[in-house]
């Protein structure tokens, strides 16, 4: 069969919208984040931690050292023997089907498949152990990796790194909030809190406008849209980032019903 396309494909206008809003979004509240914890530390202190994150920031855009910068970021770690020598046989398919033979695989990463920097594809854990105890074959492997290879040519692989770092801060705090969340939804007054934060921060507005107390009311105002459309946009981009990469899986002809693997990957 021919070869998948190597052109980076076009990008639909609503990916362009969805990035800006979502990625947007986390650069704003982790820059605010940044600039309560420096403005909390001492003046050499912040000087120093701006001047790290600066250099860092320099040498994750000029492409040195992304393999390390993509392994911190992601908590991802290079494939020992046994486990390379298990995905050779699906590397080499996709690089047969793609053309990219450039790619480096790494295990780690929340998903099934992940992808970082300009060739980085993160397969979790689980997939290896699947493929180790046979409940997935070679293919299924390579549709996977497949899967990330299309997510590497819709994305901006360096500019994906660089607000990976820059949004440290809001990730810890939204993984905290998360884990807070969890705890607190088997709690019926807490999960009443949250399902009715509308009514709540509505009142606190009010309030706060009539007390004078600006620009307190806009800020309640918007975080509280933002606690209901972020959830949305996010969603709808992994939607179709996962159908973009669907559609390249399959333009490789390794279409194998990627829904029922996910599902046994996680059985």
């Amino acid at each position: 069969m021919d070869a998948a396309p190597t052109s980076r494909p076009t990008r639909p206008r609503p990916w362009w919208l969805l990035t800006v809003a979502v990625v947007g979004t986390d650069l704003v509240i982790s820059a605010l984040i940044w600039f309560v914890v420096l403005a909390a530390l001492p003046a050499d202190v912040a000087l120093g931690a701006t001047a790290a994150m600066l250099a860092m920031s320099l040498v994750v855009v000029s492409g040195r050292a992304e393999g390390l910068a993509v392994r911190v970021l992601h908590a991802a770690r290079r494939s020992n023997a046994e486990q390379a020598h298990r995905l050779a046989g699906p590397l080499a398919l996709v690089a047969h089907r793609s053309g990219r033979s450039d790619l480096l695989l790494l295990v780690g990463g929340a998903e099934a498949v992940s992808v970082a920097g300009r060739r980085h594809v993160i397969l979790h854990t689980s997939v290896l152990d699947a493929l180790r105890l046979g409940r997935i074959t070679d293919v299924q492997v390579a549709a996977l990796i497949a899967h990330g290879v299309g997510r590497l040519r819709l994305g901006q692989p360096r500019l994906d790194l660089l607000v990976a770092l820059w949004t440290i801060p809001w990730d810890c705090l939204r993984g905290l909030v998360a884990g807070v969340g969890r705890h607190l939804a088997w709690v019926p007054l807490g999960r009443l809190a949250w399902e009715t934060r509308l009514v709540t921060a509505a009142i606190a507005v009010v309030l706060e406008a009539q007390a004078g107390r600006w620009p307190s009311p806009i800020v309640i105002a918007v975080f509280t849209a933002l606690s209901y459309l972020l959830p949305r946009w996010r969603r709808a981009r992994h939607q179709l980032v996962a159908t973009t990469a669907a559609n390249y899986v399959a333009a490789c002809g390794l279409d194998t019903s990627t829904r029922h693997q996910r599902k046994e990957l996680h059985s």
